[in-house]
């Protein structure tokens, strides 16, 4: 069993502003090994939100500031599969709020 941990965070960008960044990306789990994802934000409360309803239990996921939160293992998706995913972080000291659309790959389907 291992847990893949996935780092988002607001980095200023010359060109672009805020965006946010997430490592890594893509992240890849196998349901086979009992791998999980773990996401960690410290720079803001993010949410996790799988399009199409993603490999996990759950679509949704509420990372609070400086918190963690797992997913679980994966438990549908056939091996190579994409799933793509939004990450929103509301940064606390604007209220303002940053997305990022990073991918699940499962390596070995559930």
């Amino acid at each position: 069993m291992h847990n893949v941990t996935v780092t988002v965070w607001l980095e200023e960008d010359a060109a672009a502003g805020t965006v946010v960044k997430v490592y890594p990306d893509p992240v890849h789990v196998s349901a086979s090994s009992g791998d999980s994802v773990v996401w960690q934000c410290a720079d803001g409360a993010a949410k996790v939100i799988f399009q199409g309803g993603g490999p996990f239990r759950s679509p949704n996921f509420d990372v609070p500031t400086g918190g963690f939160v797992g997913s679980g293992l994966p438990l549908r998706g056939k091996p190579g599969e994409h799933h793509k995913y939004s990450v929103l972080v509301t940064r606390a000291s604007d209220n303002r709020k940053y997305h990022v659309d990073p991918v699940v790959i499962v390596d070995n389907g559930g």
